[in-house]
């Protein structure tokens, strides 16, 4: 593939654009566009890692939003435990990136 662009920061993985996922990715394979899958979550950082596996012109970044992060029904032990979970997928080979951190 030849790339001619790279989207650093897209959500394909989200459940918003399962409908037609496929056609869009492959209409950026065809524009010679590379994607970044970024996670937001642990959940949405797995989905980005599985889709990234799927195709060449695909990679993914995982990560917890801040806003995902500091959840008031979660206890404070719990954060601890979900960073440990996004730094084991940060191991996978399709993974490029840490984030989404909301800068």
């Amino acid at each position: 593939m030849n790339v001619k662009y790279i989207d650093a920061h897209c959500h394909i993985q989200f459940e918003q654009y399962a409908e037609d996922d496929i056609e869009l990715i492959e209409r950026m394979r065809e524009d010679g566009v590379a994607g970044i899958v970024v996670g937001v979550d642990y959940e949405s950082s797995k989905k980005a890692i599985a889709l990234a596996g799927k195709y060449e012109h695909l990679f993914a970044s995982v990560g917890t939003h801040p806003n995902n992060m500091l959840d008031v029904r979660r206890p404070t032990s719990d954060v601890g435990r979900r960073t440990s979970n996004i730094r084991g997928l940060a191991n996978n080979s399709k993974v490029v990136a840490i984030g989404e951190c909301g800068l």
